[in-house]
């Protein structure tokens, strides 16, 4: 059950920060808006114990701001939504 509440709840940032994205005007505000949503992947990653690794799992704001702002947002957001399928799987 609490695993269950956790991807829902992680759900629910993701679908805000894509809302918030899109709602936003200007880039540098929705690349802080993917780099603090990835940061809570990783954190969650870490938490859960999934063991999940590469150059997306990292909790380093500057790096994910980097990436967002070098690709376009179609692509940041297919990042967000890999990871947490991820997630989702991690039992």
């Amino acid at each position: 059950m609490k695993s269950a509440m956790k991807r829902l709840s992680t759900a629910a940032v993701i679908l805000s920060v894509w809302g918030a994205a899109t709602a936003s005007a200007g880039l540098l505000d929705n690349c802080n808006v993917y780099a603090q949503a990835s940061a809570k992947q990783e954190q969650e990653n870490k938490l859960r114990k999934c063991n999940l690794t590469g150059k997306f799992w990292t909790t380093d704001l500057k790096k994910h701001i980097t990436y967002c702002k070098a690709v376009a947002p179609q692509k940041w957001k297919a990042s967000l939504a890999e990871r947490q399928s991820k997630l989702d799987a991690c039992k």
